[in-house]
């Protein structure tokens, strides 16, 4: 049976809309303002659940609230960092996948405390040393003799070592992006890109605060994470705070538009 032309239009419209709607803005599997938010033994629950921290250094508070209305790391000495379960898992394993997270962010304390930010995509395991991802370590502070001022885009595919956690240069470190991204305790952007690019290559990319930092190719291996179902926030070796709200996680909407794409087949074969 032939389709009659206007009830392919429709169809093709339909899909559209369907895809229009699957754009990033509206297409995230994650949206926390932490509004309400509680902590109960250590971990804060929201839209999904923060923690339990783990820390090290004399913390005094690991992890908490704002006014019940941002995540909130910091207030002691020493390195803190947070894992939280996204809702379902991103999958990275076509061209074109992708997974990005957005939100607004504060930093205070040590006036070289702010250098040692990190954030990041991961795909989880029993033992977080054998967690693998990708992930940002940003250095705030402009000028610091004798320091290594550098931020970076990471990959961690070593699996038996977390290099988030453990070194404030992790080994494998890769796209550095310089120095100097001087923040003050105000409200600033934060956007943080995963995304396959080839059948070889993952591209990382972002914007934090002011800053562009630009992208880097890594060269997927076979410990490469493939399956993004982890968040993490932490802070490295420095009595420093980092309080975050708006937090936006979205996934490949490419894979998205080819659903659309597919149902609108289905569409055309039923109709034949």
């Amino acid at each position: 049976m032939r389709v009659k032309p206007l009830t392919l239009l429709a169809a093709v419209c339909a899909i559209l809309g369907l895809v229009a709607a699957s754009t990033p803005s509206q297409a995230s599997i994650l949206f926390d303002d932490f509004t309400g938010a509680t902590m109960e033994n250590g971990v804060l629950k929201s839209v999904i659940d923060y923690g339990p921290a783990t820390a090290t250094g004399g913390h005094s508070l690991s992890v908490g609230t704002l006014d019940d209305k941002a995540l909130h790391l910091g207030d002691g000495g020493g390195s803190i960092y947070i894992t939280a379960k996204l809702p379902e898992t991103v999958s990275l394993a076509n061209v074109g996948d992708f997974v990005e997270m957005s939100f607004d962010f504060w930093t205070s304390g040590h006036e070289r405390g702010n250098r040692c930010l990190r954030y990041g995509f991961f795909q989880g395991a029993a033992d977080d040393a054998d967690a693998v991802g990708y992930f940002l370590s940003g250095y705030n502070q402009a000028d610091s003799p004798g320091a290594d001022m550098n931020s970076r885009l990471n990959v961690d595919d070593d699996v038996g070592t977390n290099h988030f956690y453990t070194s404030n240069r992790p080994p494998k470190s890769t796209g550095d992006i310089g120095s100097g991204l001087v923040l003050d305790d105000e409200s600033n952007p934060a956007t943080f890109r995963v995304e396959r690019i080839s059948a070889d290559v993952m591209r990382i990319s972002g914007v934090h605060g002011p800053r562009d930092l630009g992208s880097y190719d890594h060269d997927i291996t076979g410990t490469s994470a493939i399956e993004i179902d982890e968040i993490w926030f932490g802070i490295y070796d420095r009595d420093t705070n980092f309080t975050i709200d708006n937090l936006t996680v979205i996934p490949e909407p490419a894979t998205l538009a080819l659903l659309g794409l597919g149902g609108l087949g289905m569409i055309i074969r039923r109709r034949r």
